[in-house]
């Protein structure tokens, strides 16, 4: 379903976060040097080697009872590896080729763009950022400016330093508002 299971720290229940694009990034909170950034230890790009350029969905329609495919390709990277590399991803719960094509979106975007992942220590004033919250950091000094990041494991440290160690990566995952794949029909008829 595509999200994060964890105990609230606050309140000890037991929390499960969708992973979405169901924020507004100015309404995160924003760590910079001055409000709580203490360093970024890690600045890794995901490797091209393993990103696809093109996703291939499948889908049934639940009336008819037929599958249906969507595929979504990334031309800038088709250049780059000069090759195709797809993914074939199966979607038998999704009814329908507009949704599929949101979907089928949303996944060539996290596979072909080379994921940022960082490695990002707050002083604790970031106490409150749990795995999979979406927070933003900005340090112009490296070259990093307002991104938002979302959390995967998260080290409190101890109280005696004060630091809490975050791995995050780049926040890739929000479902598109609209697909820009047009579904095309299949020609053939019974």
């Amino acid at each position: 379903i595509g999200a994060v299971l964890y105990t609230d720290r606050e309140t000890g229940l037991i929390v499960l976060r969708l992973v979405r694009d169901d924020y507004d990034p100015d309404d995160l909170p924003l760590f910079t040097p001055t409000t709580g950034l203490l360093d970024i230890k890690e600045d890794d790009s995901g490797s091209s080697d393993t990103s696809f350029n093109e996703v291939i969905g499948t889908g049934r329609d639940p009336i008819s009872n037929n599958d249906f495919q969507v595929r979504a390709q990334n031309l800038a990277a088709f250049q780059s590896q000069q090759s195709v590399s797809s993914l074939d991803q199966d979607y038998r719960g999704i009814p329908t080729k507009e949704l599929l094509g949101r979907v089928v979106l949303r996944d060539l975007r996290a596979n072909a763009v080379g994921l940022k992942k960082y490695t990002v220590v707050l002083d604790r004033r970031g106490w409150r950022v749990a795995p999979g919250m979406p927070f933003r950091i900005s340090d112009p000094s490296r070259g990093v400016n307002n991104i938002v990041l979302r959390a995967s494991e998260i080290d409190d440290g101890n109280m005696l330093d004060g630091k809490i160690t975050i791995k995050t990566i780049q926040d890739v995952f929000g479902l598109p508002a609209t697909s820009y794949v047009v579904p095309a029909d299949p020609g053939w008829t019974p």
